[in-house]
């Protein structure tokens, strides 16, 4: 009788599953339906200035500060570039000229779910909302992998639920970079299992859109981790039919759909990973040699014990990247599932998934050979193959509740009746009660540890995240009328000081980004090659040993002590201002010998920082060169852009502020006498419009880092772009007035647009095939109707 009131057990057991997951969506959730945020931005914002002036009672203390100093300023670009109809394929604000950005194989600005979430909401809710959704959807994709792998709901929802409240999630899930991983890496391997075992198109075309998406999410190497996961374990399970079957046709389709569908979802991400491996090939960022992973980045056997010792809080760089801790009765249960994996196939798969990445994070020999067959294995801490191992541990805890359960389904019940429905029931199992208290057992200490391992949550209104301060006011200002912004050195102070200083710098990283302020700053793990190097010498770093021999540093931000900025070159380069701490020392002397009537000008001084204007030299808008310096050599090129910036500084002469460096000496075609000016610039999002005019064959040099995206036109027709100054865009005109435009699209865009075009029209195909094959199923045929009558 209960059971007519209640439903069927499968009812009641999906009725139970979904309370479980929404009620621990709920807690996690609580935070931000009250209007806090779980961000590290407010206390970030106490190490970096114009904002450290008001810490409002907090202090960073947190070991990533990734989301602050790049996703979060990446999603304030991104939401005024979709608000303006635009893509937000190119940052220009960052690194003294700009940068590639959705090809940039970190930002994901194009990931469907961050652009709807940027676009719709404010940013602080935008951030909180990804957080909370991949973590969600990260419990019932892990839930969703144990079902397909036999496990019964009391299982499946303890694997879902110990995934989602993990120290691991919880630990990373702040940097949105990582945050699709945790989802993508349960979710591709389910995916990929049905469409193996249930070879339907829709079960093909499903894996293959959570391929492609999974490649554009977030971090590209954590993306490829996915698909070699993925890839392996099809792999398996094809490996594993072929062993058991003696005909050799199916296996050969079998083995041909598996590589139709890797391909599939290669295709359909296309548009963002041919472009991002492209711009790749062109980065400072040099690859580990195996020498150094073997030496110094192979995780220690003895690190393990990390597996059963909760993290301290905050945590430290060591601990995030070791962060394995699993909560006891989750690591209980994985050593009761790992003496009785499951079935063959689905058990041999789950300890393949545990110690294959263990011992490629580990063992020389695997790691040796991972190296070598795992594309990008070369830029990735092993360290971060161990997530995959720490899944598959929930994934035979949830093994093992079900062998314990199984044990404990025989006991009896008692029977009694309910007075209100006066309907006899029967008291809950003791596998119910046992199934409710584990799950709490997990839930509650996973999610203190993890909650620990994040910033406080704080109201929004209390702690506005990257405001606008005076000294950022002061910046805008110098802009004036200008279309085209002021480009800012974010100053430190001089890291020569005995004992060296501590603190904080100015716009550290992307936060420029925030409040669309042009500078030198930056942040970007594959910034390229050109562009890093400038960055290095303008910030202080001798040319020899930048352009010499042997392997370049990995540039993710730069910094600028005061002490060590080349600033005559920055102003050769563009620059107007400089935004330096409050109590920066006076910086006149690092001009040198230059005249001091052209040194800077304190145009604003405050808690927050001092702004510095340069000289009207140091102009940051595109210009006419009226000659050219031909040099040979990169070396002989920054010598000509230093004492070109020096001579300007000194007698503020015109001509020689107008002379430009060809990167290669190429062979100029234009006229040495010619004169001419820019009469507008216009600068709006990926496009630059200038206006000249001219008396002959001029070259009009822009302020923005060349890469192979950028395209121009003179006039409508399209037109060569130069590589000059080292790293700025070149466009040569002729004589009279012309209208210059410049437009980016990343190289590989259109190619890879079309390959994304072409998977699209192929899923849609098969499931317009799969729709009608399986109407004509359904249709009766002529001839075998039933007469009535």
């Amino acid at each position: 009788m209960w059971a007519r009131l209640t439903g069927s057990p499968v009812a009641r057991s999906r009725a139970a599953v979904t309370l479980v997951f929404a009620a621990a969506t709920l807690v996690l959730a609580w935070p931000t339906l009250r209007g806090r945020t779980i961000s590290v931005v407010p206390t970030f914002q106490t190490a970096t200035y114009p904002w450290a002036a008001d810490p409002r009672g907090l202090a960073y203390a947190w070991a990533q500060s990734d989301s602050a100093e790049s996703s979060y300023p990446w999603s304030a670009l991104a939401q005024r570039t979709w608000r303006d109809g635009a893509l937000p394929l190119w940052d220009p604000h960052s690194f003294g000229g700009g940068t590639p950005l959705a090809v940039d194989g970190v930002s994901a600005t194009l990931y469907p779910v961050r652009a709807v979430l940027d676009t719709a909401f404010p940013l602080w809710l935008a951030h909180d909302l990804f957080f909370l959704l991949h973590i969600v959807a990260a419990g019932l994709a892990t839930y969703w992998l144990a079902r397909r792998w036999g496990c019964r709901r009391a299982g499946a929802t303890f694997a879902g639920v110990g995934w989602m409240t993990s120290a691991y999630v919880w630990g990373w899930a702040q940097l949105e970079m990582v945050t699709p991983f945790l989802l993508f890496l349960p979710l591709a391997l389910a995916a990929c299992d049905r469409a193996v075992k249930q070879p339907t198109r829709r079960s093909f075309v499903v894996a293959a859109v959570v391929l492609a998406l999974g490649m554009v999410a977030g971090n590209i190497a954590y993306a490829l981790v996915v698909m070699a996961t993925a890839a392996f374990y099809v792999l398996a399970l094809l490996v594993a039919r072929a062993w058991q079957s003696r005909e050799r046709r199916p296996i050969v389709v079998d083995f041909l759909r598996a590589g139709l569908l890797l391909g599939l979802g290669l295709a359909l991400s296309a548009v963002v990973v041919l472009p991002t491996l492209l711009n790749l090939s062109r980065v400072s960022r040099e690859p580990y040699t195996f020498e150094q992973i073997r030496t110094s980045l192979l995780v220690p056997w003895h690190e393990y014990t990390r597996l059963v010792t909760p993290p301290p809080s905050p945590p430290t760089a060591l601990d995030l990247n070791l962060l394995m801790y699993v909560a006891p009765v989750v690591l209980g249960l994985a050593l009761v599932g790992l003496t009785f994996p499951g079935s063959r196939p689905a058990g041999i798969g789950r300890l393949l998934l545990l110690i294959v990445p263990v011992l490629a994070a580990s063992a020389a020999p695997v790691a040796w050979l991972t190296y070598h067959l795992l594309p990008g294995f070369d830029t990735v801490l092993p360290s971060r193959l161990l997530p995959v191992s720490l899944l598959a541990v929930h994934l035979l805890a949830a093994v093992g509740l079900d062998r314990l359960l199984s044990w404990l389904r025989p006991l009896p019940r008692r029977r009694f009746t309910v007075p209100v429905l006066k309907r006899e029931a029967a008291t809950p199992s003791v596998a119910v009660v046992l199934t409710a208290a584990l799950l709490l057992a997990v839930f509650w200490p996973s999610f203190a540890v993890g909650r620990s391992l994040n910033p406080p949550d704080l109201d929004v209104d209390e702690h506005p995240l990257f405001p606008v301060t005076p000294a950022l006011e002061a910046i805008a200002a110098l802009d004036g009328d200008d279309d085209w912004p002021s480009r800012v050195v974010p100053g430190t102070t001089s890291l020569a000081t005995d004992p060296p200083s501590t603190t904080a710098p100015a716009l550290v990283g992307g936060t420029p980004l925030v409040p669309g302020v042009d500078s030198w700053g930056g942040y970007s793990s594959s910034t390229p090659e050109r562009t890093s190097e400038l960055m290095r010498v303008v910030s202080g770093e001798d040319q020899a040993t930048v352009l010499g021999p042997g392997v370049p540093p990995s540039l993710s931000y730069p910094r600028f002590p005061t002490g060590a900025v080349d600033w005559p070159l920055a102003c050769r380069l563009g620059t107007d201002a400089a935004l330096l701490p409050p109590t920066t020392p006076d910086v006149a002397e690092d001009w040198g010998s230059l005249d001091p009537e052209r040194s800077l000008t304190e145009v604003y001084s405050g808690p927050d920082g001092r702004v510095l204007s340069l000289p009207e030299a140091c102009a940051s808008t595109p210009y006419v060169a009226t000659s050219i310096v031909r040099k040979s050599g990169d070396g002989a090129a920054f010598d000509a852009l230093r004492d070109q910036g020096r001579r300007t500084l000194r007698g503020n002469q015109e001509r020689a502020w107008r002379t430009v460096v060809p990167a290669h000496a190429p062979d100029l075609d234009v006229d040495e006498d010619a004169t001419g000016e820019v009469t507008t610039a216009v600068r709006d999002g990926l496009d630059a419009v200038v206006d000249v005019r001219a008396t002959g064959r001029v070259l009009v040099v822009l302020p923005i880092s060349h890469d192979a995206g950028w395209q121009a036109t003179i006039d409508g027709t399209d037109a060569p772009i130069r590589r000059v100054d080292f790293n700025r865009v070149g466009v040569v005109v002729g004589e009279g007035e012309h209208e210059v435009r410049l437009s980016y699209r990343p190289a590989g865009w259109t190619p890879g647009l079309v390959l994304t075009g072409l998977g699209l029209l192929a899923c849609v195909a098969l499931m317009a095939g799969g729709l009608v094959r399986g109407s004509r199923r359904s249709s009766p045929r002529p001839g075998r109707q039933r007469a009535h009558g």
